[in-house]
């Protein structure tokens, strides 16, 4: 429920799927899809997840570009193989108690450079929330702002969960505690799968969340801003050139605001505060 509050704040196009939907519908027209909450419930879609027909399907959307998000204990279900049944993709697992006499990975933090087939790729639940493809919000990355996904993680309160492992050599481990999982990335044919240990909803944990999801989708063209303080948020609507900057503390904030037609917004504010400006407008019909 807490990814749900944090999407239903930000400017994405969210669908919500269930298993039916995976099967029959076409989810190329998705960037991203979530899976979010623990195992056997009705969050993460609990036996649901015993259907191969699933399993396959997202595989191969993946493959083809789309961004898996995982969070807690996604499509975990036992009696098979692996307990995450995504874990190929993911390139996480949780170890039930199967593999005490197997060695694992390492959890080293990664410290940069290019992932392997990062580029422009396809976030759902079961329901699980769906975004629609075309509709990911520009990253202010694009001027400037570049998106560390590891540091981003910083912003979440993510739990040192226990017996999580590496399933595959080329997981980057994006945050680690203490020699335990907590958010990572997988690079899986043109897709990505991505992996967080849970999620709270903060205000400023929704901001790391959006950027997240921008650099896995390879931040896609589009018309919505983000600012580049996690204290603050914004919202823009250019048929009317209203760009309102909000203000999530009590103390003084500044922050930066790159909209692709108009350049960049610099906003100060008191706490609490919201302002909104006219910066410009797309259509010459719309009044002043």
């Amino acid at each position: 429920i807490h990814i749900s509050e944090a999407l239903a704040g930000l400017p994405f196009d969210v669908t919500f799927l269930n298993f039916t939907d995976v099967k029959t519908r076409n989810l190329s027209q998705y960037q991203v899809i979530i899976n979010a909450g623990r195992a056997g419930s009705a969050w993460s879609g609990g036996s649901a997840w015993a259907d191969d027909e699933v399993v396959e399907r997202l595989t191969e959307w993946t493959a083809r570009g789309g961004v898996f998000l995982g969070v807690n204990e996604p499509s975990a279900v036992p009696g098979y193989h692996r307990y995450f049944r995504m874990s190929h993709v993911l390139g996480v697992d949780l170890d039930t108690g199967d593999r005490v006499c197997h060695g694992a990975w390492p959890v080293e933090q990664w410290t940069g450079g290019r992932m392997r087939e990062e580029r422009p790729v396809g976030a759902g639940h079961p329901a699980e929330p769906a975004v629609r493809a075309g509709h990911l919000s520009e990253h202010s990355a694009g001027a400037g702002h570049p998106a560390k996904p590891a540091a981003l993680t910083e912003l979440m309160h993510l739990p040192a969960k226990q017996n999580l492992y590496l399933t595959e050599e080329q997981t980057r481990v994006l945050r680690g505690e203490g020699g335990l999982l907590k958010a990572s990335c997988h690079p899986f044919g043109k897709g990505k799968g991505i992996y967080l240990s849970g999620f709270c909803y903060t205000p400023q944990a929704a901001w790391a969340l959006e950027r997240l999801l921008l650099w896995a989708a390879g931040n896609p063209k589009g018309t919505a801003p983000v600012t580049d303080n996690p204290a603050t948020q914004c919202a823009y609507y250019p048929k009317s050139g209203k760009l309102v900057v909000l203000n999530n503390t009590q103390e003084m904030q500044k922050t930066d605001v790159v909209i692709r037609e108009h350049g960049s917004v610099t906003a100060e504010l008191t706490g609490d505060q919201s302002v909104c400006e006219t910066i410009g407008t797309d259509s010459p019909d719309v009044p002043e």
